[in-house]
């Protein structure tokens, strides 16, 4: 049985399950990007909370991201060109898919 859930059932779950890896805008924006692919893929996605917050990382800029990483990411186009990219959450945020 599946449930269809709005931007705000999606921020109850995180909170249900006490789970604090992602601020309010990125869990904001999170859910428009998985609600996307959903449509351009035509296929539904489980609301997966755990495996949410292991699959997918929030950083606050590219330098906390290289700080994090070891590595030495010079813009944001290099990590589109990756495809790890998933949604920006701010001027500096970005949340990537960690595989």
């Amino acid at each position: 049985m599946k449930q269809t859930i709005n931007v705000h059932d999606f921020l109850r779950a995180f909170e249900l399950h006490n789970r604090t890896n992602f601020s309010r805008d990125a869990l904001r924006n999170m859910f428009e990007a998985f609600e996307e692919f959903e449509h351009d893929a035509e296929e539904e996605i489980e609301l997966d909370v755990i495996g949410i917050c292991c699959d997918f990382s929030e950083y606050d800029s590219l330098e906390d991201y290289n700080e994090q990483q070891g590595r030495e990411v010079e813009d944001m186009e290099e990590l589109h060109d990756e495809g790890h990219f998933l949604c920006q959450v701010d001027e500096n945020g970005f949340v990537l898919w960690n595989h």
